[in-house]
């Protein structure tokens, strides 16, 4: 079971989708997400390409703008998807991993840059998992962090970052080390942005190894 994410910035140069299919090749994954796509349309045709087959499935949020929008999308032969929920920030695939036979939901999201929209994406998505039965992994752009060491010359621990580790712990999900300080760097500024989030289930099957928060 291979899931990976990556905030793209921007899918439409031809380099971007080579790397995109040079990447599932290589690393042979099953389920990739991409975020901040800055693409409004994706045809079964750019689908194949990028996975360099037809038997794939998924689901998009499109770009408004030219900025944001996500891509899901999954090997037929190793997730077999049961359903999709699809909103304006996030999407959430419900199905099986079939050679490990594990059941999970898998949701991919863009949170806002601003604060008060970002806590109402958490209060949503902490509705969301009161409401599962089963293991959830929760990955993509969180556009905040939760501590200091996590963005470059901060010097005080802000609302936003509360509340971004409240929603973390109240979820009781287990922050991945992903082994890279930033995600996001700009000039002089650098931030980990970028999160994979997993339940306790997926921690026992797969010995994940965890972020310190």
């Amino acid at each position: 079971m291979k899931v990976a994410v990556w905030n793209i910035r921007g899918i439409g140069a031809e380099a971007k989708k080579v790397t995109v299919k040079k990447l599932i090749n290589a690393e042979k994954i099953d389920m990739m997400g991409l975020v901040e796509t800055k693409h409004n349309t994706f045809s079964p045709w750019l689908i194949s390409k990028l996975w360099g087959h037809h038997n794939i499935g998924w689901a998009h949020i499109p770009a408004e703008n030219s900025s944001g929008g996500i891509l899901v999308s999954w090997h037929h032969d190793s997730f077999k998807e049961i359903r999709t929920l699809v909103s304006n920030r996030w999407i959430c695939v419900f199905g099986e991993f079939v050679q490990e036979g594990f059941v999970c939901a898998i949701c991919v999201l863009y949170a806002p840059n601003n604060q008060h929209e970002r806590l109402e994406l958490w209060n949503i998505l902490r509705a969301l998992r009161q409401h599962l039965s089963i293991p959830l992994i929760l990955m993509g752009d969180f556009n905040e962090v939760v501590n200091l060491e996590e963005r470059k010359n901060a010097t005080h621990v802000t609302t936003s970052m509360k509340e971004l580790r409240d929603f973390i712990q109240d979820l009781q999900m287990h922050d991945l080390d992903i082994n890279q300080q930033y995600t996001w760097m700009r000039e002089n500024a650098a931030s980990r942005l970028d999160r994979v989030l997993v339940s306790h289930e997926c921690m026992e099957k797969f010995q994940l190894l965890p972020y310190k928060l």
